[in-house]
């Protein structure tokens, strides 16, 4: 899915204001909790969510 998520992120604007794709994931692991995705600039910046979102994990 990671890798899916990179080449979305990946491809190139396509008009004149350079928009990029640009989205924000939030996925829950059992044993590693939930991870933030973003998307932006280009890629995938995956890091822990903020605890503020715990509640989207139960």
């Amino acid at each position: 899915m990671l890798d899916l998520i990179r080449q979305i992120a990946a491809l190139p604007a396509v008009d004149e204001d350079s928009d990029r794709v640009c989205c924000l994931f939030f996925a829950y692991h059992e044993i590693h909790g939930q991870t933030e995705w973003q998307v932006r600039d280009g890629e995938l910046i995956v890091s822990q969510a903020p605890p503020r979102y715990d509640y989207l994990g139960q």
